[in-house]
């Protein structure tokens, strides 16, 4: 199934009232487990040990792409290991979709997968927001593949930002 195709049989017009959910990921998995997720504002409802997803579409695919960036390595003197150094921000939802990376560089080849889910899986802990947790593994009911080119409109680099916005 291609993106188009997806979108029609997945996505409705109230991203708060959702029927489907959607992940985004750079793997290919057959079962997604909750895990650890880590978050630059260290915001408590963004780091639930859990499987996150989200009712915007494209923002799952963005973060399909995203998991592809290629950063430098740095010594995480926390937990002793290498870790990448990198740093991105989405805001919007749906037309106003946004991603700005500020540390890193996103391959032109990039590819990831969206997953697809049945929402009654899934809570959602604030009322108007699109994102949605589960505390279990979750299979998703399908699978789409996407590509750099399918979220480049909405990724901006923090330079390139800079010199849009002077004058």
């Amino acid at each position: 199934m291609n993106i188009k195709e997806a979108k029609l049989k997945y996505v409705n017009d109230n991203i708060y009232i959702a029927d489907y959910l959607f992940h985004g990921s750079n793997k290919k998995i057959k079962i997604l487990e909750p895990r650890q997720a880590t978050c630059a504002t260290k915001t408590p409802v963004n780091l639930r040990n859990a499987v996150y997803a989200t009712s915007v579409f494209d923002m799952a695919m963005c973060y399909a792409i995203l998991r592809n960036i290629k950063t430098k390595k740095y010594y995480d003197d926390k937990t002793n290991t290498m870790v990448d150094d990198y740093a991105f921000k989405i805001s919007g939802h749906k037309k106003d979709l946004k991603v700005v990376i500020e540390r890193g560089a996103i391959p032109l080849d990039a590819k990831g997968y969206v997953y697809v889910f049945e929402h009654n899986n899934f809570i959602k802990e604030i009322y108007e927001s699109v994102q949605y947790i589960s505390k279990k593994s979750q299979q998703p009911i399908d699978v789409i593949e996407v590509e750099y080119k399918d979220v480049e409109k909405y990724i901006t680099y923090k330079n390139e930002e800079e010199e849009n916005l002077s004058f």
